[in-house]
């Protein structure tokens, strides 16, 4: 006859016969025991768990592991949410620095653009010419894109200094 203590006496019947103490008996398909007056007939199912000083049923083992995989669950909500956070403003962080890189490649083209139209216009040379003081980098189709370029984005206050001349 096997007895667990439970802190608290038992009278424990069992197939083997009558035991007296702190425990239950497991009887093979069920725990009988016996507190005070009362008898009770205890399933096994419901015994004693072995971590805790307090019966255990299947219901409240499955509500202990669906309560355990919600908090695993909810743990990894969290931990993928502050991954989204983190992620987005990462997103933010590459978009604004494309977006100021194009805005800077767009400074130095008009820069560009304009220092060719001053060779071809104000210097009076033709673009083939202008080209060839640039270097051998420079296209003729990047030249031509460039002046285009400048000429189509007339800054502030050469519009201003070309109104003023009507």
């Amino acid at each position: 006859m096997a007895v667990r203590g439970l802190g608290r006496g038992y009278v424990a019947l069992g197939r083997s016969g009558v035991g007296v103490g702190l425990g239950q008996v497991s009887t093979g398909g069920a725990v009988l025991g016996v507190r005070g007056w009362q008898v009770s007939v205890i399933r096994e199912d419901e015994a004693m768990s072995q971590t805790q000083d307090r019966p255990v049923s299947k219901q409240s083992a499955r509500q202990l592991a669906r309560r355990a995989a919600l908090d695993a669950q909810s743990k990894m909500r969290e931990q993928r949410v502050e991954r989204e956070r983190r992620l987005s403003g990462r997103g933010v962080e590459v978009m604004v620095a494309l977006g100021e890189r194009d805005e800077m490649v767009r400074r130095c083209e008009q820069r560009a653009g304009e220092a060719l139209h001053q060779m071809t216009a104000v210097e009076g040379l033709g673009l083939h010419e202008a080209i060839q003081w640039c270097g051998k980098d420079l296209s003729r189709r990047e030249a031509a894109r460039l002046c285009a370029l400048a000429r189509d984005e007339v800054p502030p206050s050469r519009a201003a200094s070309d109104d003023s001349g009507d």
